[in-house]
């Protein structure tokens, strides 16, 4: 696949336009209903799963995870909308037919929202049980390892399409 200057170019203003306009769009959503998004789309499905798993009973007040005087807050930025943002920015700039975009926004939004409920399920089990090691997986290396599979993820879906407009080279 061989880029032009001016396909760079296009690819390149195009995904800093979706990745702005996703942020933009993002902040400007007022708090009490990004908390609502939060406790549906995040907050319920982690409750669920570490009431699965653990011994103890978790529920949900003020945007966060309570159990046995823990509490883990989900607030703006520790929801990961950021990585979304990337992920979806990198899909709508590539040069691909309608359907593979479609698969490719869809299935990026699917792999963000089962990372994210897996991250802050596990930072919520290294809270209880190994607080010192807490900010260092929730600052460093969990947001790293979402951006890498991610990453793995987005170059996987861009090698099974054909880009439009493209020459082998």
């Amino acid at each position: 696949m061989r880029l032009t200057s001016a396909k760079s170019v296009r690819m390149g203003a195009i995904f800093v336009l979706v990745y702005a306009l996703l942020n933009w769009c993002y902040f400007l959503l007022p708090d009490a209903q990004l908390k609502r998004v939060h406790e549906v789309l995040i907050l319920q499905p982690c409750a669920a799963v570490l009431n699965s798993v653990l011994d103890a009973s978790v529920g949900i007040r003020d945007n966060g995870l309570v159990s046995d005087g823990i509490y883990l807050a989900v607030v703006r930025g520790c929801d990961g909308a950021g990585v979304l943002f990337l992920l979806l920015a990198a899909v709508a700039c590539f040069p691909s037919r309608a359907a593979p975009k479609l698969i490719g926004l869809v299935s990026g939004l699917v792999l963000v929202h089962v990372l994210n409920v897996a991250r802050i399920v596990a930072l919520f089990v290294v809270f209880k049980d190994h607080r010192n090691s807490f900010s260092d997986l929730h600052d460093l290396y969990v947001p790293t390892a979402m951006l890498l599979i991610c990453g793995v993820a987005f170059m996987l879906w861009m090698s099974s399409i054909r880009p439009l407009g493209m020459r082998a080279g």
